[in-house]
């Protein structure tokens, strides 16, 4: 069999390693073998790359507050056009601005919240085909021994890669995801949009991710409208939105997802962005509904099962929201967080015996410190239910070993203190809960109270 056949043969089955050790071999015997060399860079890009589209969903109000100045928006923007001021206040609860089948860790004095998304993959550019072997390159750039370093980016003619419609792009995801060079990218990226006359959406939307990972949202917006413009993709759309909310612009990113659901009806990816949007900005009537649309095309979005299950939670629903959560788990979902969702509705609708094994499971399967401070502080709610006061004591206790600064474990804690009689411990419990999170309303309020009566 013929060895670049081989080693396209493991790429597409997902063996990156031992592609890259086949056109490892063939480079040692020919340098300067052009479609070797693409195929290396195939596989090492994609043993490392990640969907950074994943990476960028918005998690909550205000992961968009990184990467803009606080003096570029208005102070009091109009409701339902800022994340800064959603329509629907839900501070109360601790709402998230996403929803997930992967946390609901109760950060509230109620219950829990979720953290993180889980969106499908993008598109990624296609491999380049075996019909470039016969090409050789002019420079030894490219001429490396196994072992070594692959490719000495410092040297590379970005100018004369960037005309080679059969190495540039490859080439490019290989700097950007693979060694993370962002700067030769761009360039990469430059030349090649003035090599083919800027008619490319996909080097404007390469073009994007850089000035993105630079942090120039408003150049990467620029670029992703030409692309929009000249070729309508999911990826793009999905990219145009995300920046637009980094920009602190809900209204003009729920226009750019309305505007690539027109055009790909019924795409889950666009209609789930949408969705999240809508949570954003408060809205949790129209984002449920979108979800509920989400699960009919596809029975299998955890995501949108999650989110349905987290809504019927936090309108007094929770048998409802027990039914969704038990279909998660029947996907595969296990983690500590799904079971500690599923006690908190357990626990809501009084199924002690249950709420007891699944906050057991969720322990044994939690990892992160503050997922397990969360979940102690939820068993702290159960005790309490249950009348064990003491026991609650133990469950904050230990919700604060984990971390400290668990402001609404410090101001429940403080008020059991206030129960016992121990005014001056649940005076310093309620400045460390306020030092904690300024923002914790009952924490400030039960202060007051305790410094103006004697207990």
């Amino acid at each position: 069999m013929d060895p670049l056949y081989e080693a396209l043969i493991y790429l597409k089955n997902k063996k990156y390693d031992k592609c890259i050790e086949h056109s490892s071999k063939i480079l040692n015997k020919t340098p300067l073998d052009q479609a070797a060399w693409t195929l290396k860079m195939r596989a090492m890009t994609r043993k490392v790359q990640i969907d950074e589209m994943d990476i960028e969903a918005i998690n909550g109000l205000g992961e968009y507050q990184e990467s803009i100045w606080n003096d570029t928006i208005a102070t009091a923007p109009r409701p339902g056009t800022s994340l800064r001021n959603p329509t629907r206040a839900t501070t109360a609860l601790r709402r998230p601005g996403t929803g997930s089948y992967g946390t609901m860790t109760a950060r509230a004095v109620t219950a829990g919240r979720p953290r993180t998304s889980h969106t499908p993959a993008t598109a990624r550019a296609s491999l380049a085909t075996a019909q470039a072997r016969a090409l050789r390159l002019g420079t030894a750039t490219i001429a490396t021994n196994y072992g070594e370093v692959f490719i000495q980016v410092n040297r590379l003619n970005l100018t004369k890669y960037a005309q080679d419609k059969n190495v540039s792009k490859p080439l490019f995801e290989y700097l950007f995801y693979h060694e993370g060079d962002y700067r030769h990218a761009m360039e990469l990226a430059v030349q090649a949009t003035k090599a083919v006359k800027y008619v490319d959406w996909w080097w404007k939307v390469a073009l994007a991710k850089c000035y993105s990972a630079f942090n120039l949202k408003r150049d990467a917006e620029q670029q992703l409208r030409s692309a929009v413009k000249q070729h309508r993709h999911v990826e793009t759309y999905l990219r145009l939105a995300r920046v637009c909310t980094q920009l602190d612009q809900p209204s003009t990113a729920l226009d750019v997802c309305h505007e690539g659901i027109n055009t790909f009806p019924a795409d889950v990816q666009l209609m789930t962005e949408q969705a999240r949007l809508f949570e954003a900005i408060g809205d949790m009537t129209q984002s449920v509904k979108i979800y509920r649309t989400i699960a009919i095309q596809d029975a299998m979005n955890i995501e949108a099962i999650a989110c349905i299950a987290f809504h019927h939670f936090y309108n007094d629903q929770p048998e409802m929201a027990l039914r969704y959560y038990r279909r998660v788990l029947a996907m595969g979902a296990y983690s500590a967080e799904v079971f500690n969702n599923v006690a908190l509705c357990c626990m809501r609708a009084q199924y002690w015996d249950l709420t007891l094994t699944c906050y057991r499971r969720a322990l044994l399967l939690a990892t992160e410190v503050p997922i397990q401070a969360d979940i102690w502080y939820n068993l702290s709610h159960l005790a309490l239910g249950i009348g064990d006061v003491n026991l609650a004591v133990q469950c904050l206790r230990l919700c604060i070993s984990y971390e400290p600064c668990h402001a609404a474990a410090l101001n429940n804690l403080a008020g059991l203190e206030v129960e016992k009689g121990n005014k001056v411990v649940s005076k310093s419990l309620y400045a460390a809960a306020i030092s904690a999170d300024p923002t914790l309303t009952e924490a400030i309020t039960n202060l007051k109270i305790v410094e103006e009566f004697d207990y």
